[in-house]
């Protein structure tokens, strides 16, 4: 039921032709209901500065582009009160669109009768108040998680929680860093915490956990963890089991803090061989990453440059050059996914990011590419993609394309002989929204002596100090672990044998999750107004190329550049945009900093654009309030799908 309570309602017009007839109608609907006229939306803010309003009544008029564009500029002006929208077309689509952009109601011409006209203005009211309550709520909320946020990092403390049944821990970037554990994990199955604890302790923690289950009140224990293979942490580890959820499931929550009666005391555990050179393997891994880092930037401009040239006319002498240019570039790509792989051997799990692409285009594009390496090498591979692949699935491309590279280089150094390797790739039959790709190998070169995969396969081989096989067997073997650790990141398996004939036979089972069908994005030029895009890029190189591929989608769109996230603040603030690109690592303020400042103001659609590849870098990206994330280097028709299903959704 809704309340009749007296309103004083603000008419915006286009003239003064219908003043006297919702003057009677706002009289019948209530008497000690008030009407005031405007004739310009700087007239409106007046009246509503000096005596105030509840509710806003704006007829459209004129063209239709332009009348909508004065209403959401009435919108904007107007952001504490409810507006209702008057039309004289018969369209639903324009006041489906008006709601959509924020109005709480609209009226078709001519004016409805004095009891459903109040009752519109009434349910505005309403309406409006209580999303300004839980927009308030949120603010409060994010407050309150900011406060809670910022006492756990004073504390130091780590947080976790645990599923009874699977026996899953979730943990937060604190218990990691507490822990000693890698930065990369977000779940840590039970087994593989107690792997982690002191053999001494291991004993008490296990019937710690075993106990939680039976107590209702929180407990806690004070062990030794030992991280990176020789360097031991007193934690304290706490928790109880408590129930929530739909189904009230039980589960346990707790934390893991270091303990402050330990806190400056370096312990080593014994020296355990190969851990020893794990400090080594950190730094590795950080240059590697810095190297990928600094190597995409400058790969995603030339990429762009390239397909800005290919629309280009050019001679006989020219379109040699540039094959040759975009050959080498490819090979440049193919050669970066090499060298990330050398850092993959020593890293638990390898950064993935996850999202939708088309499998059966991307495999034509990655043998295409694998194609353009060594013109004389021995090897040649058969790879045969079935048609029956899914449109689109769920998952990283990037790692197809680091399987792949992968495979070549083994079987190449397996043995340097002239011979054709078969690469069949297909879809088993799906389940429910999953299906598994199976990668088949055949080499069919009869190898003597039997190769010994399960040795092959262990890390152990390559941690040995001093190794006096051949580098083509050494480079081989890490070839092979390389594929078993990308088969687990994917949770796929692998399987390697050798037929009686001595050939080999290699098996690689990755699932995906079927990802839905999307459509063509509507084209820019069906729009209402023209495309507004803020490109936020603190490399030159990028911001030139960026814009030019952007613009030449066509003449509706306008790129603005902002050269760190500051500035984007600024700008934004400024001149509002329907769309921004945001790159991620500037200096001054990075991407995400700049992206939760935009939040605060606006629910405007923020990309992404990030050279570091992962699904943690991705989840940032979420919770800082962006709606969709690029890894560079990326294809431009990639950025132009993103871009155009963003503002199709918005308009």
């Amino acid at each position: 039921m809704v309340t009749s309570t007296p309103l004083s309602i603000l008419y915006v017009r286009p003239d003064a032709a219908r003043d006297e007839e919702l003057r009677l109608l706002v009289s019948e609907a209530h008497r000690r209901h008030t009407l005031y006229t405007c004739d310009t939306l700087r007239e409106a803010e007046l009246r509503v500065r000096d005596h105030g309003a509840d509710v806003l009544l704006y007829e459209m008029s004129g063209t239709e582009q332009a009348a909508y564009k004065h209403f959401v500029d009435a919108l904007h002006r107007f952001p504490r009160l409810p507006v209702i929208l008057l039309t004289a077309r018969a369209n639903e689509i324009i006041g489906i669109q008006a709601v959509r952009a924020g109005a709480q109601d609209y009226i078709v011409l001519p004016l409805p009768d004095a009891r459903s006209f109040n009752r519109i203005l009434q349910f505005a009211v309403s309406r409006h108040a209580g999303r300004l309550e839980a927009e308030q709520a949120i603010l409060d909320l994010r407050a309150q998680n900011e406060i809670c946020l910022h006492v756990k990092s004073l504390a130091h403390i780590g947080v976790w929680e645990m599923d009874l049944v699977h026996q899953v821990m979730k943990v937060d970037d604190l218990f990691l860093q507490i822990a000693g554990l890698p930065d990369t994990l977000q779940e840590l199955s039970l087994p593989n915490y107690l792997e982690k604890v002191q053999h001494s302790d291991l004993g008490r923690v296990r019937e710690f956990f075993q106990t939680l289950p039976s107590l209702d009140h929180p407990a806690s224990i004070v062990h030794r963890l030992v991280a990176q293979g020789r360097k031991v942490r007193h934690v304290r580890l706490a928790a109880q089991v408590v129930s929530g959820g739909v189904h009230a499931e039980l589960r346990i929550m707790g934390y893991i803090q270091a303990d402050p009666s330990l806190t400056g005391r370096a312990v080593l555990a014994p020296d355990r061989g190969p851990g020893r050179f794990v400090t080594l393997h950190k730094l590795q891994d950080k240059i590697m990453d810095e190297i990928g880092f600094h190597i995409r930037t400058p790969l995603f401009s030339m990429v762009n440059f390239i397909y800005l040239l290919e629309s280009q006319p050019r001679n006989k002498q020219d379109q040699d050059a540039f094959r040759g240019l975009k050959e080498s570039i490819q090979e440049l790509q193919q050669y970066l996914n090499r060298l990330m792989n050398f850092s993959l051997i020593s890293r638990d799990v390898p950064a993935i990011v996850t999202r939708a692409f088309e499998p059966a285009r991307d495999l034509e594009m990655i043998s295409q590419l694998m194609a353009t390496g060594d013109r004389e090498d021995q090897l040649d591979l058969d790879i045969r993609v079935d048609k029956t692949l899914p449109e689109r699935v769920m998952g990283d491309p990037g790692m197809l394309l680091r399987i792949m590279t992968t495979l070549q280089d083994l079987f190449r150094n397996l043995k340097d002989v002239a011979r054709t390797v078969t690469i069949q790739i297909n879809a088993e039959s799906r389940v429910g929204k999953w299906t598994h790709f199976r990668i088949l190998c055949r080499d069919p070169f009869p190898y003597a002596e039997p190769i010994p995969f399960r040795e092959l396969l262990q890390k152990k081989g390559l941690a040995e100090r001093y190794d006096e096989r051949p580098e083509n067997e050494n480079l081989a073997r890490m070839h092979f672990i390389t594929l078993q650790a990308l088969a687990d990141a994917m949770k796929g398996s692998l399987q390697v044998n050798q037929l009686p004939n001595g050939s080999l036979r290699l098996l690689l089972t990755l699932p995906y999750e079927l990802a839905p069908a999307v459509k063509d994005p509507q084209p820019v030029q069906d729009w209402v107004d023209p495309i507004r895009i803020l490109l936020v890029e603190d490399h030159f190189l990028n911001q030139i190329v960026t814009r030019k591929v952007i613009q030449s989608w066509s003449d509706h769109i306008h790129v603005d550049i902002a050269e760190n996230g500051l500035v984007a603040v600024q700008k934004f603030r400024e001149h509002g945009y329907d769309l921004v690109l945001m790159d991620i690592q500037m200096p001054v303020m990075n991407g995400l900093e700049a992206s939760r400042k935009i939040r605060e103001k606006s629910d405007v659609p923020i990309i992404a654009l990030s050279a570091l590849a992962s699904d943690q870098e991705a989840q940032r990206c979420l919770e800082a309030g962006i709606n969709a994330y690029l890894a560079k280097p990326f294809q431009p028709d990639e950025l132009k799908s993103a871009v155009f299903r963003m503002v199709s959704i918005l308009r």
